[in-house]
């Protein structure tokens, strides 16, 4: 496979496997390119090796309101197409990797089940209350599993920040 993507230097944090991380994080106001950076590692993840990837985000009352959006735009703009298959609500890889979006609020249950994710993607988490991430952290479990997060600083006692 011969693609090129560019990933902004501030962002190469993200490939960083020197020892194992648990958590990945960008915070800072908007307009840091922090989206589109971690959802280009994230193809790039998905691409070299199956990888069960969650999106969330704290409120997802339609795959609108999600990353959806933008991974696939990201697919067609890096002319992945060839790779991957755009579902309404997922996205799969060849290899079978898999991008699953689910918010957490109202979805105590469904977040609780979920098995085998490799990496966790949070998106506005400055948004995501104290109860979610009590729910989310758990369940994160694979060995060698990461979370991924990106927020615009809000409030420093937002829960996030802890």
């Amino acid at each position: 496979m011969d693609v090129k993507i560019n990933i902004i230097p501030a962002f190469r944090f993200l490939f960083d496997n020197s020892k194992s991380w648990r958590y990945r994080v960008c915070y800072g106001g908007r307009g840091k390119g922090a989206s589109w950076n971690f959802v280009r590692a994230l193809l790039i993840r998905a691409l070299e090796k199956k990888t069960r990837i969650l999106c969330t985000r704290e409120i997802q009352n339609s795959i609108k309101e999600s990353t959806h959006r933008i991974i696939c735009d990201q697919i067609t703009a890096l002319g992945l197409d060839r790779f991957f298959v755009i579902t309404q609500n997922n996205i799969l890889c060849a290899n079978g990797s898999e991008f699953i979006f689910e918010g957490l609020y109202r979805n105590v249950n469904k977040i609780k089940s979920l098995e085998g994710i490799d990496i966790c993607d949070v998106e506005e988490a400055e948004c995501i209350s104290e109860e979610s991430w009590q729910l989310l952290l758990p369940t994160i479990r694979n060995a060698g599993s990461e979370i991924w997060i990106r927020f615009n600083t809000r409030y420093a006692d937002d829960p996030t920040y802890d």
